[in-house]
């Protein structure tokens, strides 16, 4: 049973009329895990980040989404019989068509635990992995028709200690190395060293 002795309710929450948001996710950011340290990070007084910093002048690189293929999902798990609480997340996302160069990028991307960062499409920034990383979970598919999906079909997951985190804009895109187009107007991926 969950411990509720000493706890607070600090706040109520106030849903601003014609908020105009949207849903979405337009844009994801990938680094190694060990490029950041735990104590890398700043936080403003609503733990958002404010600040990351990296190890050995690494950097994040971008990967373009498909306009309404990836999406994220954050669970908080509860276990009963100990009171402890854990947070499970998904990112699910693809990279297409299939090819050599998106093998290897999977195939890097495989290699470690990344953090993730990716952006919405309200133009808002979003952290998961701070604690213990990534992993990628993976499948290629081909369809029959000529409709279906020919991708790899990628899903990065995570167990925290706490929520995704919102991370301003700056703390992600001036450490930016290079652009993965997922695909480019020419149907190939753009040149990329992969995650190092």
């Amino acid at each position: 049973m969950r411990n509720y002795i000493g706890c607070e309710l600090l706040n109520g929450w106030k849903i601003n009329c014609n908020s105009k948001l949207i849903g979405g996710i337009s844009e994801l950011y990938l680094i190694k895990r060990t490029n950041i340290s735990n104590l890398g990070y700043s936080f403003d007084d609503d733990e958002k980040i404010t600040f990351i910093s990296y190890i050995n002048s690494t950097k994040f690189y971008k990967f373009d989404i498909i306009k309404e293929v990836a999406t994220y999902d954050n669970k908080e798990v509860e276990d009963d019989r100990t009171g402890l609480i854990y947070w499970n997340s998904e990112f699910k996302f693809q990279l297409a068509p299939n090819h050599a160069k998106a093998r290897k990028q999977l195939l890097q991307m495989l290699k470690t635990p990344l953090i993730a960062v990716w952006k919405d499409n309200n133009g808002r920034y979003w952290l998961e992995g701070k604690e213990k990383g990534c992993i990628i979970n993976a499948s290629i598919t081909m369809g029959k028709l000529y409709s279906d999906t020919n991708a790899e079909q990628l899903t990065l997951t995570a167990f925290e200690n706490k929520p995704m985190y919102e991370v301003v804009a700056s703390a992600v895109t001036y450490y930016l190395s290079s652009v993965i187009s997922i695909p480019s107007p020419t149907g190939d991926l753009q040149s990329s060293t992969g995650i190092d």
